[in-house]
């Protein structure tokens, strides 16, 4: 590169200089790490590496980062870099309460003026008999110490090594000599005065054109360039002074914003679409009698799905007064609309063991119980936790979210309630949906419902009409209702491709960040 070329380049530079590069620039003359440049400059560390990153973006630094290990002191560590080490406090105190012709202290009394605990007394005694300080004697008057060479103890109080090392904390282990990690590791050893930590450092490497523009900033002899700020447009500064250069390829620190949780994302998406297509929304009580939660949606008192090892319990009971509670036991015990029922004894206590409710159907029991003919046809939705006493896996969570929907119409059929689904799924982003037969307890007929993802049929839920032993009861007349549910879990782990539902309970903060919104 000639000499002409060179000056245009560095001219053509230092127009492109933002306010900080220029701070930090002149302390660019050789290697040095991010904490000596923000020493230097007088600048936040965060605004020093953004400087760097915009230099580096020029070529002018080279940006190393490694991993480093930083000594720190504990809490007590800080401690006795105010006041000494306690080798250093009992060194002091035999020195003040002994002489050259009375030169032991009982131990007791030394423990007591140290103003040691202990432990740390103890401890203090160990260090010193080990380097040779002090003597312990043992007489029939009782334990003494005493100084073995005072010249040599008044000395070791002034250079004793582990206090000069714990002076320098904290302190990169690199910069430390062999001398001083042996000081330091004796320090280690005696626990809770010193910790070792992990952290990441920046090196900088200048080049030398950037050595070069380092000494012209340093004596002073650089054209400025001005930022158009509206300060500089409003005193019309722009007339008279020259613009520095923006670049607009410059990589920027990434803005990351506030946002919800993927899951509070996906059940406020999810409630607007059954909110568009005029559904109401249902919303009720984590705890319910077992009477709503099965025996209302006709589940015989004998049904697996009933047993401790699928539902959770709860240690009281819930009575429920209700007129539609002889109904229901009449569907039980002898059907309804032309059934047998189940043909055994109904018993009230079990329908009054409360539970944690393992499906927002329930909801759709308590909606029907209370729907006046009149109000027909009538649309709902519920999006709710639900729990079953699953075993944890990469599938299975004993606390997971349903999506539940009824619609009551006297002309309701199977081709309408394949169409709400269709609508609903296509908003999801699935254009392909079928429904299959199926077998569900409380629904008649009952299906699955499949949508094509990524040229695979996927299961998202299942549906049906309600069963007239449900409706009957509750409604007062075997009127059709089509029902529907699915858990919100299923579609978000095929959204965002996760191969684990626990990963969408991640409080993993970067994870989260990573993700994209729902929209």
């Amino acid at each position: 590169m000639s000499n002409s070329t060179s000056v245009k380049d560095l001219k053509s530079i230092v127009q492109s200089l933002h306010a900080l590069e220029r701070k930090v620039l002149p302390f660019l003359k050789q290697d040095s790490s991010l904490e000596q440049l923000a020493n230097a400059s007088g600048l936040d560390k965060t605004s020093v590496l953004r400087a760097l990153q915009w230099l580096q973006s020029k070529n002018l630094v080279e940006l190393i980062f490694k991993e480093v290990k930083i000594a720190k002191p504990s809490d007590l560590g800080i401690a006795y870099k105010d006041k000494g080490l306690p080798e250093q406090i009992v060194l002091k105190t035999l020195l003040e309460n002994t002489s050259q012709t009375n030169t032991k202290l009982e131990f007791g009394k030394a423990l007591q003026l140290s103003n040691l605990s202990q432990q740390e007394f103890q401890a203090a005694i160990g260090v010193l008999k080990k380097k040779g300080l002090i003597f312990v004697s043992k007489t029939s008057e009782g334990l003494f110490l005493g100084l073995i060479d005072r010249d040599k103890a008044l000395q070791s109080i002034e250079n004793l090594a582990e206090f000069k090392v714990l002076q320098k904390l904290p302190v990169n282990l690199e910069f430390l000599s062999s001398e001083e990690l042996e000081a330091l590791k004796s320090l280690i050893n005696r626990k809770k005065i010193v910790v070792i930590e992990t952290s990441k450092q920046v090196i900088v490497k200048p080049s030398q054109v950037c050595k070069t523009l380092a000494e012209q900033f340093s004596t002073g002899g650089v054209e400025e360039f001005i930022d158009i700020t509206p300060e500089v447009l409003k005193t019309k500064q722009w007339k008279h002074k020259k613009l520095r250069v923006l670049n607009v390829t410059s990589p920027v620190p990434k803005l990351l914003f506030g946002k919800k949780h993927l899951i509070r994302q996906a059940e406020e998406f999810i409630r607007q679409i059954w909110l568009s297509m005029g559904f109401k929304e249902m919303q009720g009580s984590l705890i319910q009698p077992s009477f709503w939660n099965f025996d209302a949606l006709f589940v015989p008192q004998d049904h697996p799905a009933r047993e401790m090892q699928d539902t959770y319990y709860l240690p009281f009971t819930l009575k429920v007064k209700h007129p539609v509670v002889r109904a229901v036991k009449k569907a039980h015990e002898q059907g309804v609309a032309g059934s047998t029922g189940w043909r055994y004894s109904w018993n009230e206590k079990l329908a009054s063991k409360p539970v944690l409710r393992t499906h927002t159907t329930v909801l759709s029991a308590l909606t029907l119980k209370d729907l006046k003919l009149e109000e027909l046809p009538a649309k709902f939705f519920a999006i709710g936790h639900v729990f079953r006493n699953e075993t944890l896996d990469w599938k299975h969570l004993f606390d997971f979210i349903q999506v539940e929907g009824i619609v009551v119409d006297e002309n309701a059929n199977m081709k309408q309630l394949k169409s709400y689904l269709t609508i609903f799924y296509k908003m999801l982003g699935y254009e392909d949906v079928k429904i299959k037969p199926s077998y569900f307890p409380y629904t008649e007929p009952s299906a699955e419902v499949l949508v094509l993802h990524k040229d695979e049929w996927l299961e998202l839920g299942g549906c049906g009409i309600l069963r007239p032993e449900v409706v009957q009861p509750l409604l007062g007349k075997p009127i059709p209702v089509l029902a529907w549910g699915l858990g919100l879990e299923r579609a978000v782990l095929l959204k965002y491709n996760f191969k684990d539902v626990r990963q969408i309970y991640s409080q993993d903060i970067d994870f989260l960040r990573s993700l994209k919104a729902w929209v």
